[in-house]
């Protein structure tokens, strides 16, 4: 968005979880550390299909390659699943309505459930950074799309080598 601003109209045209771009607090956070997979996702879009649309406005040529697999949201649950497993739940989004970041709240939740677990979030967009973020500390993710609503599950195994020391 910093070398493209004239992009910020276009991405809101091609997906509606875009308008959050609209936040400049988000605008300046997330947008720097978002990747071209991540923001498809969000906007539920095929990768070449963003990197083409935003090409095609910048007078760039297209990319050949349609590709635009997912591993973030899945319509079955995964076998570790189970909704008597949730042990908290955050809706965050009131808290990127008032401009602030979730991920440190996110990240303080986790540090709570024990292992076998699940701990919920509820927003109103895929959250792909965030997931990335949780998965590197070493936890299982899994989302599903209820009408205009985001849930995401995170979970860690028991006995595994977890450790939510990693979590930054």
């Amino acid at each position: 968005m910093e070398h493209y601003p004239q992009l910020e109209e276009p991405l809101i045209e091609l997906a509606p979880e875009f308008r959050k771009l609209h936040n400049p607090v988000l605008r300046r956070t997330i947008a720097k550390v978002v990747s071209l997979q991540q923001a498809a996702n969000i906007g539920h879009l095929p990768v070449m299909t963003l990197v083409n649309q935003l090409r095609a406005r910048v007078g760039q040529d297209r990319y050949s390659a349609e590709t635009g697999a997912t591993d973030y949201i899945s319509p079955q649950p995964p076998t570790w699943f189970a909704a008597e497993r949730i042990a908290r739940t955050l809706d965050i989004r009131p808290l990127l309505d008032a401009g602030q970041m979730p991920l440190e709240r996110v990240l303080q939740e986790l540090r709570i459930i024990s292992p076998g677990q699940i701990f919920e979030i509820i927003t109103a967009f895929l959250p792909a950074p965030l997931i990335d973020k949780v998965r590197a500390a070493g936890y299982t993710a899994w989302s599903k799309v209820l009408d205009a609503e985001f849930r995401t599950y995170f979970y860690r195994e028991t006995g595994g080598s977890e450790n939510p020391d990693k979590i930054p």
